[in-house]
């Protein structure tokens, strides 16, 4: 749900994929950032993996999106 305020988005959500791509960044670059392998982000980008909560808030940080507006896809869950 979007809501406007001030002339700016007050609540949005985005995928970690779509986070990666605003923050120009490629999966292979993440993946060798987090000493994890591309499959790894592949993994918790389309919710075939679960993400721990450790890798989860760095890659908020990374990508400079706070973590309440990252969706994850149905299938992953913080662990």
């Amino acid at each position: 749900m979007l809501i406007k305020k001030g002339g700016f988005l007050k609540d949005f959500k985005i995928s970690l994929a779509a986070a990666r791509k605003n923050a120009c960044m490629t999966q292979a670059e993440v993946a060798k950032i987090l000493h994890k392998t591309p499959q790894t982000i592949v993994n918790w980008e389309n919710g075939k993996s679960s993400i721990d909560v450790a890798s989860f808030v760095f890659l908020c940080d990374l990508y400079n999106v706070p973590q309440r507006n990252i969706f994850l896809p149905n299938k992953s869950t913080l662990t």
